[in-house]
């Protein structure tokens, strides 16, 4: 297992994930392979959320991708630059094209595939349109966002648990 860049103390990473550098995962976030979890460059899984994979599954979470709060993701592949919106589920065996926003509290059921530059809303998620550029460039600024500050709250981290 590579270690993330940041993972907060109340985070729990069980079993074979591989982080790329700059990743962050943040507060009560549940990480749990009995597989294979990859999360790639500088992508944030955030507070609350579950990533898991089992069996022959794998759960690819690809660069630059924000998981937002309380997210679940289960046996399923994101492509980079993603958006996976607050309380918002990807199923198992599903993909998420790349530079895709999957809006807050959409269901992306199993085996569905969604394709590059698309917005996805309700449940169970429909592509409703494409992405708009300043869309795909805020997910990018987001990622940077949550380095910068995972950057802050590492060094912060190390200094409460001397």
């Amino acid at each position: 297992m590579n270690e993330p860049f940041f993972g907060a103390n109340s985070a729990e990473v069980v079993g074979e994930v591989d982080f790329g550098v700059k990743t962050s995962v943040w507060h009560n976030a549940t990480i749990r392979s009995e597989s294979f979890i990859g999360i790639g460059k500088k992508s944030n899984v955030q507070d609350n959320c579950v990533l898991h994979s089992k069996g022959s599954e794998k759960t690819v979470v690809g660069e630059e991708v924000t998981v937002g709060y309380s997210a679940v993701v289960h046996g399923s592949e994101r492509k980079d630059n993603c958006l996976i919106g607050i309380n918002s589920s990807v199923l198992t065996d599903s993909r998420v094209g790349e530079n895709t926003i999957v809006a807050a509290n959409a269901l992306v059921p199993e085996n569905e595939e969604l394709p590059p530059d698309s917005v996805v809303m309700g449940v169970p998620g429909k592509v409703v349109r494409k992405t708009k550029e300043e869309e795909i460039d805020l997910i990018k600024e987001r990622a940077q966002e949550y380095y910068e500050l995972a950057k802050k709250y590492k060094n912060n981290q190390k200094k409460q648990h001397k």
